[in-house]
C-alpha cells in the first residue's frame, strides 16, 4: 500500500502553487473522463516528486503537461535524474563551488525542454549524449540535435526520391511493353 505525506499532496493546493497545477489537473480529468478524483492526481504527482526528490517541482509539472501518461513521464524525468546525479558527481569532482539548487534546476529545465522539443525526432539516448557532449549548453545542443533532425529528414527524402523514380521507371517500361503489345494485335 502507499503512504504518502498529507503535507506534501496538499502543498499543490497552496495559493502560490494552485495556477501553475492547474491546467495540468484540467487535462488530467478531461483525459481520464473524470473517474478519478482530484485527490488521486495530486498523491499520483506527490509519488513522482518522492520519486525523484532531486528533480524540482517545476520540471515534474512541465513533464506531466507535455506527455500526461505516468510511464512516458516517469521515463523522461529518470532520464532527466540520470544526468542530474552525473552533474552533481561533475561539480564534487572538479571542487566547484555554486548553489546546487539553482543551477541543476536550471539544467534540468533546459534538458526537459530539449526532450520536448526533440520527441519522436531524436532518439532519448542521443539527446542525452549531444547534451553531455556539449557540456550541458543548451545552445550548442539544439544546434547539434537540429543537424541530426536535419539529416534524418534529408535521408527520408531521399528515400521518398528513389521511390518515386523507380515507380516513374516502371511505368514507362510497363508503358513501353503495353505499347508493343497494342501494336503487335494491330
Amino acid at each position: 500500500m502507499f503512504f504518502f505525506n498529507r503535507d506534501l499532496v496538499l502543498r499543490p493546493f497552496q495559493k502560490k502553487y494552485f495556477p501553475q497545477w492547474f491546467p495540468a489537473l484540467l487535462q488530467f480529468v478531461k483525459k481520464k473522463e473524470a473517474y478519478f478524483s482530484l485527490n488521486s492526481f495530486s498523491i499520483m504527482l506527490a509519488k513522482l516528486q518522492q520519486t525523484f526528490p532531486e528533480i524540482s517541482e517545476s520540471v515534474i509539472l512541465d513533464a506531466w503537461n507535455y506527455f500526461q501518461t505516468l510511464d512516458k513521464t516517469e521515463t523522461i524525468l529518470n532520464y532527466v535524474a540520470e544526468n542530474t546525479l552525473k552533474f552533481y558527481f561533475f561539480m564534487i569532482k572538479k571542487k566547484i563551488l555554486m548553489d546546487k539548487y539553482s543551477k541543476t534546476s536550471k539544467q534540468q529545465k533546459h534538458l526537459m525542454k530539449l526532450f520536448v522539443k526533440f520527441y519522436r525526432k531524436v532518439e532519448n539516448a542521443t539527446i542525452l549524449q549531444k547534451w553531455s557532449d556539449c557540456k550541458q549548453i543548451y545552445y550548442d545542443t539544439v544546434l547539434k540535435l537540429k543537424v541530426i533532425y536535419s539529416i534524418k529528414k534529408l535521408n527520408v527524402y531521399k528515400i521518398i526520391l528513389i521511390i518515386i523514380s523507380k515507380n516513374m521507371i516502371i511505368a514507362n517500361i510497363w508503358n513501353k511493353i503495353d505499347r508493343k503489345k497494342k501494336e503487335v494485335l494491330k
